[in-house]
């Protein structure tokens, strides 16, 4: 008997199976769940750097977020940074390779996920500020179209991604099209957390304390219970680009490599990106110099010295410049 049982059980799955397979049986959206695995790309600051992301999305809320790096610097700490915020760290073992783990609600060890990775670029930056691996996240076309509905429950109010209508029909509050991860429902903690406003000006995210429904409200990231200062919103900075720098000096111009700002403070002229060898400043007049162009038995003869000697001498001032080759128009 109980043989038969188990074969009536197989078969009835079975036949389950092949109707849900061929469309027969619709499955509820309330059983849908997101499951996105995307590779990312080594931008270039290490070559042989290799990984990936992984992204799991069910119901009420419910998140978790992967990411794998393989062949990084070995012993290192880099950040995940999700939409210009850097949302925590991953670190790698003598080999190089590591795993950041998020989630919502946290599990275990786990990093906060206070955000939803679809749509948005992810990046893996190094301590000098370079980006290694990036990939850009998906967009959720999936459910497309919508809302947050948030659900009364016996603890808190849980979300679901579902259309209007349905989110009315099951006495739920309509909060708007957005993303359930992480719940924007509202409730009656007052506990403060870190709420980073993502910012694309070169000052990065701003950090707001806030409750969790006041961050989500604003679309902010939530990295939980950390103090706002100092910044935990802003990113390792990318390295300031030396340029060719041109520094007028008791002997002339010499060439310094710095950064534009401190060029400019020593009162230099920027050449833009480039090195000091070979020297792009050895044929730049000293500081103060221009091209005075004179007659001398009238041949057209070209001198670099300050403005004031050019007059003095009855030349013509052509502005700043060399005299190599000849600007002077001919006598």
């Amino acid at each position: 008997m109980q043989n038969r049982q188990t074969t009536y059980r197989r078969r009835a799955a079975l036949v389950v199976a092949l109707l849900l397979m061929s469309g027969v049986i619709a499955v509820p959206n309330t059983w849908a769940m997101i499951h996105v695995t995307r590779q990312l790309t080594p931008t270039g600051k290490d070559l042989g750097a290799q990984g990936k992301t992984g992204l799991v999305v069910g119901r009420h809320s419910k998140g978790k977020f992967k990411v794998v790096g393989h062949h990084l610097a070995p012993n290192a700490t880099f950040q995940v940074i999700v939409h210009t915020v850097p949302i925590g760290t991953l670190t790698t073992n003598a080999a190089g390779n590591g795993v950041a783990k998020f989630s919502t609600p946290v599990h275990g060890h786990d990093q906060v996920l206070g955000v939803d990775p679809q749509g948005q670029l992810v990046e893996v930056r190094d301590a000098d500020g370079d980006d290694v691996l990036e990939t850009e996240e998906p967009p959720d076309t999936e459910d497309a179209g919508d809302i947050q509905c948030c659900l009364a429950d016996n603890e808190e109010a849980e979300c679901d991604e579902t259309t209007s209508d349905e989110c009315i029909a099951e006495g739920g509050v309509d909060m708007g099209a957005g993303s359930c991860v992480p719940n924007p429902c509202p409730t009656t903690s007052t506990d403060q957390i870190a709420c980073c406003i993502p910012d694309d000006d070169q000052d990065g995210a701003e950090c707001e304390s806030a409750t969790a429904d006041e961050c989500a409200a604003e679309q902010g990231v939530n990295l939980g219970a950390v103090a706002c200062e100092p910044n935990p919103c802003a990113p390792i900075p990318p390295p300031t680009p030396e340029i060719a720098c041109c520094v007028p000096d008791d002997e002339g111009v010499e060439c310094e490599e710095q950064t534009a700002d401190e060029c400019t403070a020593l009162n230099g002229t920027n050449l833009g990106s480039g090195t000091c060898d070979p020297n792009p400043c050895s044929s730049m007049p000293p500081a103060g110099d221009i091209q005075c162009c004179r007659v001398d038995t009238g041949v057209s003869e070209c001198d670099e010295e300050t403005a004031d000697e050019c007059t003095a001498d009855g030349g013509t001032n052509l502005g700043v410049g060399t005299c190599d080759p000849n600007p002077c128009p001919a006598a």
